[in-house]
């Protein structure tokens, strides 16, 4: 069993980090800046930011590696350096989780190329794979246990994205999520049913969105569909915009585990749901929230 398939197994709601940019914010980082740069620029501060939220309770953290694909990497003259940066960023995760005791993981993040594919755009699908494939292959490098794909918006970004790492590694975990606007679709018009159905062929070890309420995206997983997504089980990911919307919830009448990231509000964002996580009853909580 791998050490995501290790966590998922453990009963309650899962809780990941939370921002990393407007923590970085507050430390320095000019508005503009490449984040990923101060993974050996001020890799002491990049490591300040994963304790805190380890610190919280945060039982999953994500590399400083958001921005770190050479499509983004490109504006800032940066991208012949992606493997280094995006290497260096899952070992300083990994050493603020050693430094802690252990237990956490250490998931290896990807987000979007910042490109339209084509026919929108002039990204090729063939570049963009290879764009992600290197930068899944310095963070499998660097020793993360699993692939965070995130805040995508069009199903053929999504699906280069998880063939550029599933051909560095065919046996790592991913999660990918996609993110929604009010309307509860992405900026390219896709709904959540629809990328549910699209990741189902996928081999994706979680499913899910952000900037909506986690069950949402629950739903649209369908009581339809097949009992595994992926070789994880089913497994529903949701990241919201911030701590005061509402209690976070255990498993749903569906068997779905959440694992819950707070995608605004930094530390003590994660650290408010991890209180509210200890007054629910035992069956539902995070598996070391006593």
């Amino acid at each position: 069993m791998d050490p995501l398939q290790t966590l998922l197994s453990r009963s309650g709601v899962i809780m990941a980090d939370g921002a990393m940019g407007t923590m970085l914010m507050d430390l320095g980082l000019e508005h503009g800046a490449s984040p990923e740069l101060w993974n050996v620029d001020q890799p002491d501060r990049i490591r300040s930011v994963h304790r805190g939220y380890l610190e919280a309770g945060a039982q999953l953290i994500l590399s400083n590696t958001f921005g770190g694909n050479r499509f983004r990497l490109g504006l800032h003259n940066l991208q012949d350096r992606a493997a280094e940066l995006n290497r260096v960023g899952v070992e300083l995760a990994r050493q603020a989780v050693d430094e802690a005791g252990g237990g956490a993981l250490v998931a290896g993040d990807i987000g979007p190329s910042g490109e339209l594919l084509e026919p929108f755009g002039n990204l090729t699908f063939a570049e963009a794979v290879a764009g992600f494939a290197e930068q899944a292959q310095a963070l499998i490098r660097g020793g993360a246990d699993v692939i965070w794909i995130e805040t995508i918006s069009a199903l053929d970004e999504l699906r280069a994205a998880i063939e550029g790492v599933k051909g560095i590694s065919p046996q790592i975990p991913v999660i990918a999520t996609m993110t929604f606007d009010t309307h509860g679709r992405t900026m390219m018009g896709v709904a959540p049913e629809e990328a549910i159905k699209a990741l189902e062929d996928l081999d994706v070890a979680a499913a899910g969105g952000k900037d909506i309420p986690h069950l949402a995206i629950l739903d649209a997983l369908g009581d339809d569909l097949e009992p595994e997504l992926g070789h994880a089980g089913r497994m529903g990911c949701a990241e919201v915009p911030g701590a005061e919307d509402g209690d976070p919830q255990g498993h749903d009448d569906r068997g779905y585990r959440p694992l819950t990231r707070r995608r605004r509000g930094g530390v003590p964002a994660v650290a408010f749901v991890r209180e509210r996580l200890r007054r629910l009853p035992p069956s539902r909580r995070a598996p070391d929230a006593a």
